[in-house]
């Protein structure tokens, strides 16, 4: 009797293992919107560096309240960090840098090419969100190197700028959140953070994080909170220099930037309604607090949001 054809190629081993698996944790009844996670993204683009482009590298110190991410497809390039080794990357690596970490691109090969994409962790108020929330906070800026699949997903994200068909944005958006979670599993498990049960934040940053948010429209001072958790301003510091390598009001005045993206990217509200929710006198200081923090004006960080058609062929 002839061999039946199969149309799977891994063994039967294997899919009898995913049968109990998918058995065990089940999906019944699921919105595509997850409920402990998502990816916010806030651009994607194809940057060939010897070519002209209209959103050059920015090659000044700076620094993001978000995550970015270079795929490096060709060529070599160079990253400088603040008090930090320059990282040397080639094709086949890729560089995640953590929010609020100063760097700038130092130098790169006429034939470099990258796959470059902003994004932000949204992670909810539950048991799995918080959980996902201290992992993230914990990464660092690193380099690691870029799988058969990841260059399986680039291409699809390529092909999908290139024929820009109906879907486009949508299609690019879910390849993106794939590839990006993929990385970040590469970097969770070099960090042996997979399946760690201990705590990886002080959970009294989890209890001030929350106090911020359910007070939108104050101005914490660094002595406020150090009350609110009834330890000294030094202490304080020190908590959130150990664990985000940041200063007590640098804390703060993310928090608040956050909280203005927030309004910024999910709301219709004008300038002026977000600067009052968020407890500025007036918009025009609501704009310089903004642009201090996120390095860009919060008209044009609106303006940034799903930007993908008009980058297609950068």
């Amino acid at each position: 009797m002839a061999e039946e054809k199969r149309f799977l190629q891994k063994p039967c081993a294997y899919y009898e293992y995913a049968q109990q698996q998918s058995t065990t944790l089940g999906i019944f009844n699921q919105s595509t919107l997850q409920k402990d996670f998502h990816l916010h993204i806030f651009w994607c683009r194809y940057i060939h560096y010897c070519a002209h482009q209209k959103y050059p590298p920015n090659t000044k110190l700076h620094a993001h309240s978000f995550f970015e991410l270079h795929c490096i497809l060709s060529g070599t390039m160079i990253y400088n960090e603040r008090d930090a080794e320059p990282k040397e990357l080639s094709a086949g690596n890729f560089i995640l840098i953590a929010p609020r970490n100063q760097h700038f691109l130092k130098k790169s090969s006429p034939d470099a090419e990258s796959l470059a994409v902003t994004f932000e962790p949204i992670c909810e108020d539950t048991e799995q969100g918080k959980k996902l929330q201290l992992r993230f906070d914990s990464i660092i800026s690193m380099v690691a190197e870029l799988d058969s699949e990841a260059y399986q997903l680039i291409e699809l994200i390529m092909q999908e700028f290139h024929d820009n068909q109906p879907f486009c944005a949508q299609n690019v958006k879910s390849l993106l959140n794939i590839l990006i979670t993929n990385l970040i599993r590469t970097i969770f498990e070099e960090k042996n953070l997979t399946n760690t049960a201990e705590p990886l934040c002080d959970a009294r940053l989890i209890d001030l994080k929350k106090y911020i948010s359910d007070n939108p429209s104050r101005f914490f001072s660094v002595s406020e909170l150090a009350e609110y958790l009834n330890i000294s301003t030094r202490h304080l510091n020190n908590i959130i220099d150990d664990e985000m390598g940041i200063s007590a009001k640098m804390f703060i005045d993310t928090q608040k930037v956050k909280q203005a993206r927030k309004l910024l990217l999910e709301t219709d509200l004008n300038l002026q309604q977000i600067s009052e929710q968020l407890g500025f006198s007036d918009h025009n200081n609501f704009n310089r607090f903004f642009k201090r923090v996120e390095g860009m004006s919060p008209g044009i960080f609106r303006r940034s949001k799903g930007d993908f058609k008009d980058n297609k062929n950068n």
